[in-house]
């Protein structure tokens, strides 16, 4: 079931949507609306829908109104959205396409035809999401990747300057990684990446950042945190990361910390700040924790 896509049915008819889910329930999950008012609310709960077959005459609200909803929240404006309808004259497929639709279907329904429509539609949604996913996330770890970290840190230095609130950054460098990669190949060094990923996600707040933004290294955005904060957590996960091992690998790592201030123009700004406290923990024997 888990890897099965998810089609919303949408029609006011039973008959049309006993005939519909009869055709697709042994290929999808199936969620159902009789109404445009039930189906923008179905759409929001998990699972989110891959597809959403929609009728267009419907009381109350019709599947227009339904697309026009859909599109204009974030949440679903992505999601293909094929019109099923009995309306067969080119006006209105004129109008269902150009509203936002991705296809357009007319009862009675040829269930070869729908079939293939629809799966065309899913084959396409999933290459975009995988697209869309592979530019926002590292494929190995599923954190952002570099460039997700710094939209997401642009956008919060733009708030930051309209609101002062406090926030820290926390590099974590991986120093033995050549070794490990060296001795153990590529095979246990991803093994490891993607455990000491999980240390470090697993002690971030929801509403934090965290990016694996190089080969050896992470990087933490954490909100609403001081620098005091920034420096514990830094050596919470210092001992975490300490107690590591896999199959006798000692991971060795150094912390870079740094904060968002009233001189820094950009937010690259505070970057470069973090690489220098980087540098510093990398000189300076004994102390892993360097904060600017």
């Amino acid at each position: 079931m888990k890897n099965k896509r998810v089609i919303l049915l949408v029609d006011d008819v039973p008959v049309n949507m006993h005939a519909l889910a009869h055709l697709l329930k042994n290929d999808y999950i199936l969620k159902v609306a009789i109404s445009g008012a039930r189906a923008l609310e179905l759409v929001h709960l998990e699972p989110m829908p891959d597809l959403i077959l929609l009728d267009v005459k419907m009381p109350g609200m019709d599947g227009y109104e339904v697309l026009e909803n859909l599109k204009n929240d974030y949440k679903t404006k992505d999601i293909p959205v094929i019109f099923v309808t009995g309306n067969s004259n080119i006006e209105d497929e004129e109008r269902g396409l150009s509203s936002g639709a991705v296809d357009y279907i007319t009862k009675p329904i040829r269930p070869i035809i729908v079939k293939s429509r629809i799966k065309t539609a899913i084959d396409l949604k999933v290459k975009r999401d995988e697209l869309i996913y592979n530019g926002l996330y590292d494929r190995l770890t599923g954190l952002y990747n570099r460039h997700n970290l710094f939209d997401s840190g642009s956008r919060e230095f733009s708030k930051f300057k309209r609101t002062n609130h406090d926030i820290s950054l926390i590099r974590i460098k991986i120093t033995n990684y050549k070794k490990i990669n060296t001795i153990y190949g590529d095979i246990k060094y991803d093994k490891v990446i993607v455990d000491i990923a999980k240390i470090i996600k697993n002690k971030t707040r929801e509403e934090d950042f965290v990016a694996r933004n190089e080969r050896d290294e992470f990087t933490m955005l954490l909100l609403d945190c001081d620098i005091e904060s920034a420096v514990k957590k830094a050596q919470i996960l210092e001992s975490k990361i300490d107690e590591y091992q896999l199959s006798g690998i000692k991971v060795r790592t150094i912390f870079g910390i740094a904060k968002l201030r009233k001189k820094h123009d950009k937010f690259n700004a505070v970057l470069v700040d973090l690489e220098s406290a980087i540098h510093k923990a990398k000189s300076k024997k004994g102390d892993r924790i360097i904060s600017l």
